[in-house]
């Protein structure tokens, strides 16, 4: 129609957290500022898109809520300044409404697919969810998980609660990683996976679930004499050298594979024996705002600047219900623990895929 104005498309947004850190829309990094600015996005990404307390990125930010009144409102006043800061930078890129406050808590709305974290977390989901009826199509959803996240998770980023959850994410790659190779060699694709584990044993070299994928490719690829000698290089490692016990299953391993044992040919002979299945109990992940936050209308500093509020809703000193992201499954969901790779459902430290804020 003639005159008609077309509606203006929305930037396109890629959010890495894999690697550095780095928020690029249409084509064009954005500069996230100071450390402490790139720390307190982290805390919001981590969350998915959930509130966030006021105390819980503060101690994203620094590790501690500081110990006295003076020092303290000093700090929520710098956390007002980098909300803004942050706030204004996003805006100015095209993304209004990003960066929220409500319920006296902050959050950061963004598409799924617009953050290399969350869709790694909806897709370690989905696999999960498809392990039960069918293994091919979860080993297929984890390569596609597991090719985004190359690169060590928030490089260059410092802190104890970024470390936290550096750790977190790596488990959980290692852990897909895993997953992955076991299915294929349930279906017996052991040849292909020598090299990868390969590469999986010289980086983590005293884990034993990736000794004894390794152990079980090697010996079923014809290798039995490389598959023993990567179980006594384990032992030397954990036994003598730091006077660990090796598990019994490795150690019963060892010795069916000296006999010969015609079942480490059956499929589920892959399985580490002893899993369990155990159910988390379900929780927010995130500290809960007190009555007082829930009413609040207004955010704390928006009056302008040198009008923040040194309190909103939060007791002074006291701690975030969740102050470390170290949990790496999801709250209320059935997973299979003991030395077992399994695929997380649907979360990455704080990160729960049912919360996702799906945006057109």
């Amino acid at each position: 129609m003639a005159g008609s104005i077309e509606p203006s498309r929305p930037p396109a947004v890629a959010i890495q957290i894999f690697g550095n850190l780095e928020v690029r829309v249409n084509g064009r990094q954005l500069d996230l500022g100071t450390e402490q600015m790139q720390r307190m996005l982290v805390g919001l990404l981590a969350a998915g898109g959930r509130p966030v307390s006021r105390d819980t990125l503060l101690i994203w930010i620094w590790d501690e809520i500081w110990d006295t009144p003076e020092r303290f409102k000093s700090q929520v006043d710098a956390l007002h300044q980098l909300v803004r800061k942050l706030r204004r930078r996003l805006e100015s890129v095209g993304l209004h409404n990003t960066l929220t406050w409500r319920n006296g808590c902050y959050a950061f709305d963004m598409a799924v697919a617009d953050v290399d974290l969350h869709r790694f977390a909806a897709e370690l989901a989905n696999a999960g969810q498809a392990m039960s009826e069918d293994e091919e199509q979860a080993a297929e959803l984890l390569e596609v998980a597991l090719r985004r996240v190359r690169g060590e998770p928030l490089a260059g980023l410092n802190g104890r609660k970024i470390e936290g959850f550096r750790v977190t994410l790596e488990e959980e790659m290692l852990n897909a990683e895993l997953t992955l190779n076991q299915l294929r060699m349930r279906n017996d694709r052991h040849l292909e996976r020598i090299s990868q584990l390969t590469a999986l044993a010289a980086e983590h070299p005293d884990n034993e679930m990736v000794t004894w994928l390794l152990m079980h490719a090697l010996y079923r690829s014809g290798r039995q004499d490389d598959a023993l000698k990567a179980f006594r290089d384990l032992r030397a490692r954990l036994v003598d050298r730091d006077g660990l016990d090796i598990l019994q299953p490795l150690s019963d391993l060892h010795d069916r594979m000296l006999r010969g044992d015609p079942e480490l040919w059956e499929p589920d002979a892959v399985v580490f024996p002893g899993a369990r299945t155990v159910t988390r109990p379900r929780s927010s992940g995130t500290a809960s705002p007190s009555p007082a936050a829930e009413e609040r209308a207004e955010e704390p500093g928006s009056a302008g600047d040198g009008q923040e509020e040194a309190s909103d809703g939060v007791s002074h000193g006291r701690e975030p219900s969740d102050p470390s992201p170290a949990a790496p499954h999801a709250p209320g969901t059935t997973v299979t623990t003991f030395h077992g790779p399994v695929v997380s459902h649907g979360v990455i430290g704080t990160v729960h895929a049912g919360s996702f804020h799906q945006h057109g």
